[in-house]
This record gives structure tokens, C-alpha cells and sequence, in this order.
């Protein structure tokens, strides 16, 4: 009898949270051409891939209905392909909130991130918040250079970090119960998760606030991240080399006192940038007991072999099932950017994501 009343106390709170909101786009955007213009879940708790609206312009106006559980953020993302190359690509987007109701925008369709959106009070909340969030990143720095100009750039961009992390972390304290905290809480371990501050993040959120789609996702991220965190024993991959020959992270590690395993790809400006600083380090400390097990996410083998050879990446474990994104072993270690590196120690990872002269530094204690 207890039982049954407390289901008939709760059923009203069930049913609402499960209801499902009718959320509708309108939008009036101008240089739409041939592109093709989508609006996509920004995320998904399943681990399908998010479900992808392709949207029907006519004269520049569209509209989208949608009906999901609570207000969720969506990415709307316009992307033109040139016929030839005469004419350049042309790719923009911005992350909206739909909830109940109708949201409005308006722009060009070649300049998403500038167009005005108007909707919900949560939506326009949103847009001033988005917006700060984009001028830090915009502050970033990146690029090529010697150890001093690598540092300043590194100097700059921690200080535009902890800018960026303390308005982020003031407003989730300042609202722990509301669903756009969630989403700031999550949004710096949307693709890579560091399960420490991850959790820091998460933590400051109320019960509420971790009960909407993104804080579900952020502890959904946590708990894989602790799989692969320093001090956990490395999940074993086995891959086909340039030649065919499958080659086993383990039978590396076995040989070698400290392995780099390096998720990368030739498409990938930020790898190819950090490449000589992991090739200046293999030099170094190859004759010591280190070796790299790099896996490519590439899905064509010519453009694989030439950024090898262009790089001068002399080791040999160089494996790739040729499959991109869809890697079994990026899928086995939940890898959604690049480059991802885990630095191994008798076969227990000890590091991750070691950049530049931090990589160094840390080898020359490990093999000291």
C-alpha cells in the first residue's frame, strides 16, 4: 500500500519530466545558394549518433518542428562544398536552445555565428553567455615556432584559459540547479575528458542540474574517462601496420620501457603541428627504452604514408584499420579529438596528453 502511494505521488512528476516539448525553428537567411543547411542534436546520451535534421530552404525561410524531452541545444550548421577550386569552402554554425515555443533566426546563412536568434528566455540567455565564451576562444593562439615562442604562445593561452574557467565556473555556482550550468560544465569535456576537473565541474551542480541531458552526459563521460585515467592498466589494441601485419600495443609494451600511444591523423592541423616535438623527443630518448605505437585515423592509405614520410615519423609502429572516426580502437578508448596521447609504463598509463616539452620532461624522469 506504501509502495502504491508513493507511485501514485510520483506519477505526475514521472509523466512531466518524461513529456515531450514541441519545439519549432523558423528561420529567414540570406546566401543560402546550393549549401546544404542541417540542425543537429549537440549531443546524445545513447552513444548513437546524434539524430540530424535536414532542412528544406525556399527563398531564404525555412522551419523545423522537433519534439523532445525538455529544452535541448542543437547545432544549426550550414556547409557549402566549392564545384571546383576556383570557389572556396564555406562552413559556419551556431548552437541554439529550443524549448517550448518558437525560436526565430535570422542572418546569412555564410555567417551563422552572426545571425540573431530569438526564442526563449533561455535561449537569449544563452546567446550573451555563448558569446563571451567564443571572444576567449577566439584568443587563442597556435602555431609553429622554437621552444621560447611555443612557451609564450602556451604563457598567453593559459592565462585566456583561466579567464575563460572562472567565468564559466561563477556562473555554475551562481545557478547549480539550471540546465545551461550543465551544459557550461560539460562543455570543455564535450570530446575530451579530463575525469578530474570533469568531475570538479560536476560536483558544483545541484541535484537538478546533474538530472538534465547534459549533466547525464557529463557523468557518463566521467565514469569511461576513469577507464583510461593515469594509473589505470592500458586497454590492449591490436591494428595492421603500413604493410598489413597486425601489430598489439601489448607486444610493444613489452619490449619497450615507456610507450607513447598517439591517436592522430594526416587531415589533422593541430597533430602535424605537435609531430616534430614528438619526433624531437623520440630521437632523444629512443636508445632509453622508448617507442611510439601511433594509430592513424585516416580512411585513405596514400595520405597516410605521405604525412609519415613528410614528417619523418621514423618509428615503425604505425598502425590504421583505415576506418577514420570509426576506428575500433579510437571507439575503445572513446577518442572524439585529436591528437590524443597516453603515455605507458609497464603497461599501466602515467600520463596523457603530454604537449610539446612537457612530453620530454616527463620521459627524461621515467627513463632518468
Amino acid at each position: 500500500m506504501k509502495n502504491l502511494l508513493l507511485l501514485l505521488i510520483c506519477l505526475p512528476l514521472l509523466l512531466s519530466a518524461q513529456k515531450a516539448h514541441t519545439s519549432i525553428l523558423t528561420g529567414h537567411l540570406d546566401a543560402v545558394g546550393t549549401g546544404a543547411l542541417t540542425l543537429r542534436h549537440a549531443y546524445d546520451t545513447t552513444g548513437k549518433e546524434p539524430h540530424t535534421y535536414k532542412l528544406k530552404v525556399k527563398d531564404g525561410q525555412f522551419t523545423v518542428t522537433t519534439h523532445e524531452q525538455g529544452p535541448r541545444l542543437y547545432t544549426l550548421t550550414y556547409q557549402l562544398e566549392p564545384k571546383d577550386t576556383l570557389h572556396k569552402y564555406i562552413y559556419s554554425s551556431t548552437r541554439i536552445w529550443l524549448d517550448s515555443g518558437t525560436t526565430t533566426i535570422t542572418g546569412s546563412a555564410d555567417a551563422l555565428e552572426t545571425a540573431a536568434v530569438n526564442g526563449s528566455a533561455m535561449q537569449n540567455e544563452w546567446r550573451g553567455i555563448d558569446s563571451r565564451m567564443e571572444s576567449w576562444n577566439k584568443q587563442y593562439k597556435w602555431g609553429k615556432g622554437d621552444s621560447t615562442a611555443q612557451a609564450l604562445m602556451k604563457a598567453h593561452n593559459d592565462t585566456v584559459r583561466k579567464e575563460q574557467t572562472a567565468y564559466r565556473e561563477g556562473y555554475i555556482k551562481a545557478h547549480p540547479a539550471s540546465v545551461i550550468s550543465a551544459e557550461l560544465a560539460l562543455d570543455p569535456h564535450r570530446y575530451s575528458t579530463d575525469p578530474k576537473t570533469a568531475r570538479a565541474a560536476y560536483d558544483m551542480l545541484d541535484p537538478a542540474g546533474k538530472n538534465t541531458l547534459p549533466g547525464r552526459l557529463l557523468l557518463k563521460k566521467i565514469n569511461f574517462a576513469m577507464k583510461f585515467d593515469s594509473g589505470q592498466v592500458m586497454t590492449d589494441i591490436v591494428l595492421p601496420d603500413v604493410n598489413g601485419h597486425k601489430v598489439m600495443l601489448s607486444s610493444v609494451v613489452k619490449k619497450h620501457k615507456v610507450v607513447l600511444l598517439d591517436f592522430w591523423a594526416s587531415w589533422c592541423g593541430p597533430c602535424r603541428r605537435e609531430n616534430p616535438h614528438v619526433v624531437a623527443a623520440y630521437r632523444e630518448y629512443k636508445d632509453k627504452g622508448f617507442e611510439i605505437y601511433s594509430v592513424s585515423l585516416d580512411d585513405t592509405k596514400k595520405s597516410w604514408l605521405a604525412a609519415i614520410a613528410k614528417d619523418s615519423l621514423i618509428w615503425t609502429a604505425h598502425v590504421s584499420d583505415l576506418k577514420g572516426w570509426n576506428s575500433t580502437a579510437a571507439k575503445k578508448y572513446g577518442i572524439q579529438s585529436i591528437p590524443t596521447s597516453y603515455l605507458i609504463c609497464d603497461g599501466v598509463i602515467v600520463a596523457r596528453d603530454l604537449r610539446g616539452e612537457e612530453l620530454k620532461k616527463r620521459l627524461a624522469v621515467l627513463l632518468k
